[in-house]
């Protein structure tokens, strides 16, 4: 039976000034510290053993209780860090702010209950807390009538239009974010369907028709014009209108550098930025891109939080790795692994796993294109030893890759064996890509031919294939990933595949100038 690893889990999640704060903490308690051996015990493991963490403590009278002893120290973390972080948003300043300001009106301290309420006041509407807002005004109206001097009158009339004013905006947003979550499940998360579903397409037409999204004035504050701006760019893009779906993005972006929430709003800024630069690829703006990416890695060289600092790592180098990859660029994205190396070894356990993968996989990309494909193998096993945690169609794509991999590196005996492994994968699947099928009859048949004359006509006939995949759009999505066509291309005319690569983008280059200059 599997041990519970939650313990383990939380303790490798820590940073190091989290982990520092919950050993000074722990230290002013009284009586014995024997859970701070095991904290350290299990802060030391590359891999949860906790057979081996009950011989070490076997002397020990925890050790008999074990599991409470786990839970004690879990527990105990937990508050730490409920402490740790009490303070390091503003919103949860305001709201600790916003209980002294309750305990002074109830000791009939107005003056200094009526001085620290107008500076939490002026920080919740900065930072547009009109839930925390409501009851700030309310606070005060109070406040007010009690100390009833006439010239207060004019005061408390403003202050019921001012509470009236922040119910209304924050029945607003969240009426915004209702329908950003419902955006989400629809249009988002439903991803792209093999076989359009007519009830799917009517919850999207209806939700898209709700009068709150006809116009972005009727978003009464920042929050509900990202809301707005983020509903219309998830609808545009997977109905593929990148360029438009870029427009709202912009607007995103644009509202949030000109509002002072920016520095409360950074994780959701570095999202934005990368959604982005995704969209900016797709449509091939390289002279925009670099714009996006110098603002990502401006972020990068800023003093971040500890917590930030993880989530904007990995948003520019997966960015940086796709993009250059979009240019047939390898020169540069290849300087930087040093760099992504470096960040790994400081942030990785710290990292989103789906995030994560995504960037050992463009790295294994970059590898195979420069024929190094040693490399590409171990990045891509990085990747598939956790192929219960990625989507299925990036599950496909790297296990195709791992097929073509060994292709390169002529493991026949091993090649053959993947290739029934993967067909038995397939028959237990309800359904799967006509790509792996193209790829598996592909590689069965190469392992087959005497003479490079078969093989030749082995990869015209995939060529053939593989561009009529490009006409459907459930198949062309898994074809995002790599230029496969590309790859045929190099072995029919016997080029190195970066050539062909950079040749194609010149050619991209070329048709995009020509239609700028018939316009």
């Amino acid at each position: 039976m599997a041990k519970n690893t939650d313990l383990f889990d939380l303790i490798h999640s820590l940073n190091q000034s989290e982990k520092r704060y919950f050993k000074l903490e722990a230290s002013k308690q009284q009586g014995e510290k024997n859970y701070l051996k095991l904290f350290d015990a299990i802060d030391k493991q590359s891999n949860y053993d906790e057979d081996k963490l009950l011989r070490k403590f076997k002397t020990q009278a925890f050790s008999k209780q074990f599991s409470s002893a786990k839970n004690y120290l879990y527990n105990l973390i937990l508050k730490s860090l409920s402490n740790y972080h009490s303070d390091k948003s503003v919103a949860d300043k305001l709201q600790s702010e916003y209980v002294r300001i309750s305990l002074l009106h109830i000791k009939g301290l107005h003056e200094q209950c009526y001085k620290l309420l107008k500076k939490v006041k002026k920080e919740a509407y900065r930072i547009e807390n009109f839930g925390l807002l409501v009851n700030i005004i309310e606070l005060e109206m109070k406040i007010i009538a009690e100390k009833s001097p006439k010239r207060y009158n004019q005061m408390l009339l403003q202050l019921t239009d001012d509470r009236m004013d922040c119910m209304n905006k924050y029945a607003n947003s969240i009426a915004y974010h209702n329908l950003i979550w419902k955006a989400i499940y629809w249009i988002s998360k439903k991803g792209i369907a093999r076989n359009e579903n007519e009830n799917r397409q009517t919850k999207i037409q209806e939700l898209m028709a709700n009068d709150l999204l006809q116009s972005e004035s009727k978003a009464l504050s920042v929050t509900a014009k990202l809301h707005f701006n983020n509903i219309w760019f998830l609808y545009e893009y997977y109905q593929g209108n990148y360029a438009q779906s870029l427009q709202y993005k912009e607007r995103e972006i644009e509202v949030l550098e000109n509002h002072p929430l920016l520095e409360e709003q950074y994780p959701e800024y570095v999202k934005k930025l990368s959604n982005a630069i995704t969209i900016i690829n797709h449509l091939r703006l390289h002279t925009k891109l670099f714009t996006y990416l110098d603002k990502l890695k401006q972020l990068l060289s800023s003093k971040l939080t500890a917590e930030l600092k993880p989530i904007v790592f990995i948003s520019y180098y997966n960015a940086a790795l796709i993009s250059y990859a979009q240019m047939g660029v390898v020169d540069k994205p290849l300087n930087l692994i040093p760099e992504i190396n470096e960040g790994l070894k400081k942030y990785q356990k710290r990292l989103h796993t789906s995030r994560l993968l995504d960037l050992f996989l463009n790295i294994c990309i970059l590898y195979f294109k420069t024929e190094q494909f040693e490399k590409a193998q171990i990045w891509l096993e990085k990747v598939l030893s956790q192929s219960d945690l990625i989507r299925e169609d990036v599950h496909c794509f790297a296990r195709v890759f791992d097929l073509l991999i060994h292709f390169e590196l002529d493991n026949d005996l091993l090649l053959e064996s993947l290739i029934r492994n993967y067909k038995r994968y397939l028959k237990k699947r309800e359904k799967y890509y006509l790509f792996e099928d193209i790829i598996l009859q592909f590689l069965k048949k190469s392992l087959e031919v005497v003479n490079l004359k078969e093989l030749q006509l082995l990869y015209q006939n995939l060529h053939n294939e593989l561009l009529k995949l490009q006409q459907n759009a459930y198949e062309k999505h898994l074809l995002q990933y790599f230029d496969f066509i590309a790859w045929v291309e190099a072995k029919i005319q016997r080029k190195p595949l970066i050539e062909i690569l950079r040749l194609r983008q010149i050619q991209i280059k070329d048709s995009s100038e020509d239609s700028s200059n018939a316009l």
